[in-house]
């Protein structure tokens, strides 16, 4: 559960992460892993995406 956690907690408000977490939990509970690791697919893709406002690296 702590790494469920730390993947609904990764580049989120406060106020954001605890109702993606707690989804997360009652779809792991329910048995609906597929759910989770979709989800947290996409939140992995959502956070390597570059930002407007990401700081370009110096070469």
């Amino acid at each position: 559960m702590t790494y469920v956690y730390a993947a609904a907690m990764a580049g989120r408000t406060l106020a954001q992460r605890w109702p993606v977490y707690a989804q997360w939990v009652i779809w792991i509970w329910s048995s609906q892993v597929e759910r989770v690791i979709a989800a947290v697919r996409e939140r992995a893709t959502e956070l390597s995406q570059p930002t407007t406002t990401a700081p370009r690296a110096s070469a």
